[in-house]
Order: C-alpha cells, then structure tokens, then sequence
C-alpha cells in the first residue's frame, strides 16, 4: 500500500468552499483504478487545517490519480482558498 497525505491550511472565511473541492476530489478519487481509501479530516486544534490522506495499491495508480486530482484542481481553482504552501508526503 502506498499513502500519500496532504494537509492544507485554508484561508479564513473560506473553509467551506475549500471543504466542498477536497470533498470532490475524494470522490473523484474513489473511482480511480487501485483505490484502497481517502480521508478528509478538519484539524480539531486548527480548525482552518485539513489532513488529507489517499491510500492506493501501486505507486503507478497513486501516479494516475495526482495527475486527475491536479488537472480537477485546476479546473477549480484551489488557490484562492489556501493560506502558504500545503505539506505532502507519501509512505509505504
């Protein structure tokens, strides 16, 4: 199994249109070739943090879904939302 997670801080007076993009983007996730799991989960510490995790059983389709997820995020657009640089990684 190959994880990847994600955390994103959202920018205030945004968290709901940023929760409505990671919520599509796990559903989109959840029709890809490999899927194992996917989390979204809102920080109880800082409410504005989400961490969210993918879980697929090849680096190959963890590959295949980033490059969908990417190009879903580019069509709506994700940016506006974050507050800095998200954080990635991935584990086996």
């Amino acid at each position: 199994m190959i994880i990847e997670i994600a955390i994103f801080t959202v920018k205030e007076g945004h968290e709901d249109e940023a929760l409505k993009v990671f919520n599509e983007v796990k559903a989109m996730k959840e029709k890809q070739p490999g899927y194992k799991n996917a989390l979204v989960k809102k920080s109880v510490m800082k409410p504005r943090s989400y961490l969210i995790t993918s879980e697929f059983d090849t680096w190959e389709n963890l590959g295949a879904m980033r490059e969908r997820a990417r190009a879903y995020i580019e069509e709506h657009p994700l940016l506006p939302y974050l507050e800095g640089e998200p954080i990635y990684d991935c584990f086996e």
